[in-house]
């Protein structure tokens, strides 16, 4: 066997030629099988330092949703907020944000037959709830939006940026009409590429 550079023998099984030190194809093959082995077990590492989310079923979200009409998307906002920030992540979840979108959402629910109660009257009732009909969605996008940044930042640790920003809430209409639900879909194939730990 001779050296594809400078011609020079070498000797079966050698990396480099002793000569020139320009890398036989057999020292290429070992160097790129190293590489790989070097990354796996890199990979291994950081799987196994992962922070933990909860896992919940692809129907659990959308019955949830039905079942307390629409109020599990302010309770997973409030619920994960801790786990949120234990990420790799320099965006956080502020509590604040999640408990005033509560708020917003109760108040939309029970305002309109509680006009004559909390002493308004229906032009100022209708006023507030208009506010709130806009109000509502624009929190609950603000906040898928800062989810999925922390969960896109938390992966960027782990993945290729493109790799990213194919697999981690991809979709901005899926992540305006479906919310939590799309984010815990999210959650759950980061849990599947072992970037995140189930929460026992």
């Amino acid at each position: 066997m001779n050296c594809t550079a400078c011609g020079a023998p070498i000797e079966a099984g050698a990396e480099k030629c002793p000569y020139c030190g320009v890398m036989t194809p057999y020292g290429e093959k070992v160097f790129a099988e190293r590489k790989e082995h070097e990354r796996q077990e890199e990979q291994r590492r950081k799987s196994e330092n992962a922070p933990c989310m909860a896992y919940a079923s692809w129907l659990f979200v959308p019955a949830a949703y039905v079942l307390t009409f629409g109020y599990y998307a302010p309770y997973w906002y409030v619920s994960r907020a801790a786990s949120l920030n234990k990420l790799y992540s320099e965006t956080k979840m502020n509590l604040l944000l999640p408990v005033i979108y509560a708020v917003m959402c109760v108040a939309f629910f029970f305002l309109p037959s509680s006009f004559a109660a909390l002493g308004l009257t229906d032009e100022q009732g209708t006023l507030i709830f208009g506010v709130l009909m806009f109000a509502v969605p624009i929190m609950s996008m603000v906040l898928a939006l800062r989810v999925r940044r922390i969960l896109q930042e938390h992966a960027g640790r782990y993945i290729e940026r493109s790799e990213v920003i194919r697999k981690i809430a991809p979709s901005g209409i899926m992540l305006f009409l479906f919310g939590p639900a799309y984010l815990q879909y999210s959650v759950n194939r980061m849990i599947a590429m072992k970037i995140l730990a189930p929460k026992l």
